[in-house]
């Protein structure tokens, strides 16, 4: 059995190499730290149906195949009292080659009012399983009693998302590019780009009022709790989309190939609009860093050496595209949230999920802490060694208010802050959209990972560790605008 890292010897060993740390530290291990559903490939989209008496319009037409080029099917006609509007048209295929988007709908004819066109699909996008493309703009009202057809539909690519308004909803078939060559089930029969929305809130940021049996100042009896979690301090965040599953050894391998044909990110890219203007910054202060690019590999043989942590428990080359991507650097990791569209959270952000915002939970999933815990950890009692190779989301009755899976355990999380000193102690009468910017080599890390202990993978610990650090025990998830 490894050694389970502790807390304090990293946060010595970085004052040592004097770092300013405001998080929390552990030594290393031995290892070295809807659209609807689409219709069958090849089948017939069926057609709306007319509009009723009252003229209102007919009902959708019939979604594209899935993985054929079939047409979505036509809108069903105004309705003949007064012309009233048409069915949408059906919604286009999303895989294969992306089906051709369905035909807007009839208008009413009787003379009345002109029937709106039906909204045109999107096509979907190519060799991407699953979700239909979203509508298009609906065309213009046709002539009077010869109804014209829909506008045209809108050009291929991503569905657009459901769900993406109101508090907590998930946004499905809104992928990071960093998918579009997977299936869209690898993780837990869903996409591993899976985001969910949560709502804008304040709760209390660090340890000491957690709700647990026997806890002291917010700390389990037997634990050890760095005084870096403390104060406790109110803190609000914006509305943020933060993606469900750690990111993935499949997703990853997309960032590579873009990498290889020479993609890098520019100066301010991946900002937080919100906290930079709740903070009075500069517009891409919170962005991509002007030194940013002299940390990454020159090339993709360069980076593909660094991610292997020169050892055993690298997830990149075991050919899983589920595993979550370890041995990734910070400057890597924001490098491809960029990429992916996204960013790196805030630890503000990070907390607020894990913690359940105002629930103040001890963990992600509530505040038991009998172990065995729901997540990929290091359990003493298990009597099977810790392991990084354990698919993302494999621990759901772990998962987090919202929904989130792995906040605690897998992999430490690179997040956009950097420790400083006393950085609880600076914000203690509280903060709104609150970054730390101002620290040196070491960006902040949560979550704790596959060999951590207990202690490690509450809401509220905090680690950090230098910035172009690979190790097996550091990953990642990014975070987006809703």
């Amino acid at each position: 059995m490894r050694t389970r890292r502790r807390a304090s010897v990293v946060l010595a060993s970085l004052m040592v190499l004097g770092t300013t740390v405001g998080g929390c530290g552990s030594d290393d291990d031995d290892d070295g730290a809807q659209g609807g559903t689409s219709a069958a490939a090849g089948a017939t989209p069926s057609s709306g149906g007319a509009g009723g008496a009252s003229g209102s319009g007919g009902s959708s037409g019939g979604t594209g195949a899935t993985a054929g080029s079939a047409a979505g099917g036509t809108g069903g006609a105004g309705g003949d009292t007064s012309g009233g509007s048409a069915g949408s048209g059906g919604a286009s295929a999303s895989a294969g080659t992306g089906g051709t988007s369905g035909t807007g709908g009839y208008a009413g004819s009787s003379g009345g009012r002109s029937g709106e066109g039906g909204m045109s699909g999107v096509s979907g996008s190519a060799a991407i399983g699953g979700s239909s493309g979203t509508s298009g703009t609906a065309g213009a009202s046709g002539s009077s009693g010869a109804g014209a057809e829909g506008g045209a539909s809108g050009g291929g690519g991503t569905a657009a998302a459901t769900g993406n308004s109101g508090a907590g909803g998930t946004v499905y078939g809104v992928e990071g590019q960093s998918c579009s060559a997977m299936m869209g089930t690898e993780c837990q029969g869903e996409s591993c780009c899976t985001t969910i929305v949560l709502p804008a809130g304040s709760y209390p940021m660090g340890r000491s009022t957690e709700d647990c049996t026997g806890c002291a100042d917010g700390c389990p009896p037997d634990m050890f709790c760095i005084p870096q979690e403390q104060p406790e301090h109110p803190a609000t965040v914006s509305s943020f989309a933060l993606d469900k599953y750690e990111v993935t050894v499949g997703r990853f391998a997309a960032f590579m190939d873009a990498y290889d044909g020479g993609w890098r990110p520019s100066v301010g890219d991946g900002a937080n609009a919100a906290v930079e203007t709740a903070q009075g910054l500069a517009t891409g202060e919170t962005g991509w860093p002007s030194d940013g690019d002299d940390e990454l590999p020159a090339n993709r043989a360069l980076l593909e050496g660094s991610i292997t942590c020169s050892n055993s428990n690298a997830t990149w080359g075991q050919g899983v595209d589920s595993y979550p991507m370890n041995c990734v650097n910070w400057y890597e990791a924001f490098a491809f949230c960029i990429w992916d569209g996204g960013r790196l959270p805030t630890e503000a952000e990070w907390e607020y999920a894990a913690a359940g915002g105002d629930e103040n939970r001890l963990y992600p999933w509530g505040d038991d802490v009998t172990e065995p815990l729901p997540a990929s950890y290091g359990y003493v009692g298990s009597g099977v060694d810790p392991s990084p190779f354990i698919s993302v989301g494999s621990t759901s009755e772990g998962n987090g208010r919202w929904g989130h899976a792995d906040l605690a355990g897998s992999v430490h999380e690179w997040l956009r802050d950097w420790s400083a000193d006393n950085w609880y102690t600076t914000t203690q009468s509280g903060c709104s959209d609150c970054i730390c910017l101002t620290g040196t080599v070491s960006p902040i890390l949560r979550g704790g990972y596959w060999q951590s202990a207990a202690n490690d993978l509450r809401a509220a610990s905090r680690d950090a560790d230098i910035a172009d650090q690979h190790r097996a025990y550091y990953g990642w998830r990014c975070a987006r605008t809703p």
